[in-house]
């Protein structure tokens, strides 16, 4: 098990981090972060452990699709699902949320949530962009304090409520 901590800015060129399913990493420090490109040291979908964004005002930006099959902690700023790109973001452990952590969402983006584990109160969607919603995970609640506006909305176990807020299918 290795956790990398990034607390600059990324500035990426080209090539991506290697990451296997007992990586872990933690983005923290301020401002935009970067594009975050990984590459499977296993296969082409194996999750990373765990994930904690902590990234006080700013963006980091998903540059590829992602599983994090442990936590995932979303302390502070915005994780940008595929803002150039359509890319998945799949929960499968734990996941918190705190302070003003959001989720920011564009075109054929996708959240899933699959596996087992706490949930947050309310997830902070932002964007005008629909996305698509996966919600796979019994006994749990996806709750949302924003507005969302969806291309697909994919419910096989759980509950997606965002009551008093308004959901848009495209």
């Amino acid at each position: 098990n290795n956790t990398l901590t990034l607390g600059g800015n990324l500035i990426r060129t080209d090539g991506a981090l290697g990451a296997s399913t007992g990586s872990s990493l933690v983005i923290n420090g301020t401002g935009d972060f970067g594009d975050l490109v990984f590459t499977f040291t296993e296969s082409a979908n194996n999750p990373i452990n765990n994930l904690t964004i902590n990234r006080a005002g700013g963006t980091v930006y998903l540059g590829s699709s992602l599983i994090v099959g442990g936590a995932f902690s979303h302390t502070a700023g915005t994780l940008s699902l595929g803002q150039f790109s359509a890319y998945t973001l799949t929960l499968r452990g734990n996941f918190t949320r705190s302070g003003t952590a959001a989720f920011a969402v564009f075109n054929n983006s996708s959240l899933v949530i699959d596996g087992a584990g706490t949930m947050p109160a309310n997830v902070n969607i932002q964007g005008p962009d629909f996305f698509t919603l996966t919600m796979d995970r019994p006994n749990a609640t996806f709750s949302s304090n924003s507005d969302m506006h969806l291309v697909n909305l994919n419910l096989f176990n759980g509950v997606v409520n965002n009551s008093g807020l308004n959901i848009t299918m495209a």
